[in-house]
């Protein structure tokens, strides 16, 4: 049983190593697991909500809050952006 658990947790660790590497598995894959994120289509920053077509969108790299929808964004209290 002594050389037993340690094999087992090798294969166990490779195992959780392997599933990290392969994409479409739930929380596998991550920023840099070769799988293309898709940018969510509204951004909440500083109650601020910017749609695709928003001047100031593609600068946003960090620090917002996804929406689905412009009305979602708006509904939790974010208002539109004026540009």
């Amino acid at each position: 049983m002594k050389r037993v658990l340690p094999a087992l947790l090798v294969f166990a660790g490779m195992g959780a190593a392997l599933a990290q590497s392969l994409p479409g598995l739930p929380g596998a894959g991550g920023p840099s697991g070769g799988v293309p994120q898709k940018a969510p289509p509204v951004k909440k920053v500083d109650g601020v909500c910017y749609p695709p077509e928003s001047q100031l969108y593609k600068r946003i790299t960090t620090g917002f809050i996804p929406f689905v929808a412009m009305i979602d964004c708006l509904k939790s209290g974010g208002v539109a952006a004026k540009r």
